[in-house]
């Protein structure tokens, strides 16, 4: 079976996944934690780090927009002492 070029980094992707479910899973029963604790850690911890994105890229947005009032009225205030 042959994979399309674009379907690669999917399965690479889904095959770390994979493999890294298995061996926490593994050191989980070595240490004796429960699998699902550890899974919602996970869960929680990728949640945060979204909300944070989600956090930063609205900030961005924000900074864009507030520099672009900045420059449009700068312009505006140009234009008035200087007009043509």
């Amino acid at each position: 079976m042959r994979l399309p070029i674009k379907a690669l980094p999917r399965f690479a992707r889904a095959s770390t996944v994979a493999a890294a479910i298995i061996a926490g899973s593994g050191i989980l029963q070595i240490t004796g934690q429960p699998l699902f604790a550890a899974i919602s850690e996970v869960a929680l911890n990728l949640a945060a780090v979204r909300c944070e994105a989600e956090k930063l890229r609205e900030k961005v947005a924000a900074a864009t927009r507030y520099r672009a009032q900045i420059q449009s009225v700068a312009c505006r205030s140009a234009c008035d002492q200087y007009p043509v």
